[in-house]
């Protein structure tokens, strides 16, 4: 029987991760307590680690390592925070051949000891050595373990209150090392949570080595400077577009095409600092897991522009709620670049490059219809299409295929004038392509659950509601019909 295993408590599984990444194993069950042992070491690693990582003090109020004392007062800090380690360490070694009962079973993982009374006799050790004044003890709250209580410290309000909670070395030393893969949501730290434990793994690697990457930056000169979590100051698109990356590296080192069926994932929101203390959950279901697997594999760079462009909406709520996702609808959001953006290109670019402005404006004008017309289109027609437009490539030849916004992209390398810097934003804005039919029908089916015959009968009604529109007989009539439809 394994030593070490998933415990189903979000903050210690990420902890454990940690550990299993650094000791260089791939589930908890290859570690030993050597392993165990060698990963914490004298603690100084995890310590230099979390003086600089804000996210230990959004996961701790008034923490094992206190980052808000004087400067005089650190090297005191340092030296408690290894000890508490040391002894932590200790405990759980010690901790295996304990019989585990209802007095002293951890309220945390249910397997091993509480480790209350190690932290007990440490605390007198350290109050005889100064570390503690007589009135201060290592009690087992907030300062230990992220919205747990005890009747000593400020989180007495909390339910747990009534008593310190019974909590083990193993679930400790957890903990102390979940700041390092974790990253930033709203505020607050969010851990990832799947239903086959076995793929956090891969999936904190990741995170861990781009933490430590940061922390090996940090020199005797920025000794002082805080490192952000991934995420930190901005939306939850942040949140979709790193659990992306991160699925795109879990296909590849799981080798698998297809997500299991059983597989789902919860992000756990969590603020523990000062006098804030705050828990929320978003549940990610298999289907929609599904989606964004799919969506990575098939759709990588398409979906992840449209995430970076959007600043509106929130995909995470709408797949939490299961609401339309409107940049996904395939509809082109404007015409052809607007004359009057036309006009101003041609004021901007040089002499050589007006002339190619109004050829280049027909041809796109042309080529924009026909794009329009062809967004809802039968299988025969799309076959059709994708021949004559192979035929054209071919007869286009080398032919000079820049656009108007190339055009000012090229001249803007050279001067580098915000008036032409301000243009491109705007045509980009009043041309941004539509979204791809196959990516929008991925997440109809998958994350609002619309069966596939639904989009279709929609796609017909849309078709013939179109044509119909385009006689001038009809219009009047249709339109009313559409404005009762709402």
């Amino acid at each position: 029987m394994p030593l070490f295993d998933w415990t189903g408590n979000p903050w210690v599984d990420t902890g454990l991760a940690v550990a299993v990444v650094r000791a260089n194993k791939h589930s908890p069950e290859e570690m030993t307590i050597q392993d165990f042992r060698e990963v914490i070491g004298d603690g100084k690693w995890l310590m230099d680690a979390n003086e600089h990582l804000n996210s230990y003090i959004c996961l701790f109020a008034n923490a094992f390592l206190n980052r808000q004392v004087k400067a005089k007062d650190r090297p005191i800090q340092r030296i408690k925070y290894q000890e508490i380690l040391k002894t932590l360490v200790n405990d759980l070694e010690q901790s295996l051949s304990v019989k585990v009962d209802s007095s002293n079973r951890c309220e945390c993982t249910g397997v091993f000891p509480s480790a209350n009374k190690s932290l007990a006799l440490l605390t007198e050790r350290f109050r005889k050595e100064g570390i503690l004044k007589k009135n201060q003890r290592l009690d087992i709250g907030r300062n230990a373990f992220p919205l747990i209580g005890s009747i000593t410290n400020d989180a007495g309000a909390l339910p747990a209150a009534s008593r310190e909670p019974q909590l083990s070395a193993f679930a400790l030393l957890c903990v102390q090392m979940t700041s390092l893969a974790v990253v930033m949501l709203k505020g607050k730290i969010v851990c990832f949570q799947y239903t086959d434990p076995n793929l956090l793994v891969p999936h904190v690697r990741s995170i861990y080595h781009d933490t430590i990457d940061k922390i090996s930056m940090v020199t005797e000169q920025n000794k002082g400077v805080s490192i952000a979590s991934i995420g930190t100051g901005k939306g939850k698109k942040s949140i979709v577009l790193v659990l992306l990356n991160e699925l795109n590296q879990l296909k590849n080192d799981l080798d698998i095409l297809e997500l299991p069926d059983h597989v789902a994932l919860n992000l756990w929101m969590v603020i523990n600092s000062g006098t804030n203390f705050d828990c929320e959950v978003i549940e990610i279901p298999n289907m929609a897991l599904k989606f964004l697997w799919r969506a990575v594999t098939e759709f990588s760079d398409e979906i992840k522009g449209v995430l970076r462009k959007d600043n509106k909406s929130s995909i995470l709520d709408c797949i939490e709620y299961k609401k339309d996702y409107m940049p996904f609808y395939p509809i082109p959001k404007s015409k052809a670049i607007p004359i009057d953006l036309i006009s101003k290109a041609k004021r901007l670019l040089s002499i050589e490059n007006q002339g190619k402005v109004e050829s280049i404006r027909q041809k796109e004008e042309t080529e924009f219809q026909a794009l329009t017309e062809s967004l809802i289109v039968t299988a025969k027609d799309k076959e059709k299409k994708k021949a004559n437009a192979t035929g054209r490539n071919k007869r286009a030849g080398k032919k000079d295929k820049k656009t108007i916004l190339q055009l000012l992209k090229d001249e803007f390398k050279h001067n580098k004038k915000a008036d032409f810097q301000k243009l491109i934003k705007q045509i980009n804005e009043a041309t941004s392509k539509p979204v791809s039919k196959e990516l929008f029908a991925l997440y109809q089916t998958n994350v609002i659950g619309r069966p596939i015959i639904a989009l279709s009968v929609a796609e017909w009604i849309a078709c013939n509601l179109k044509k119909r529109l385009q006689d001038k007989k009809e219009k009047k009539q249709l339109e009313l019909f559409i404005k009762y439809l709402g």
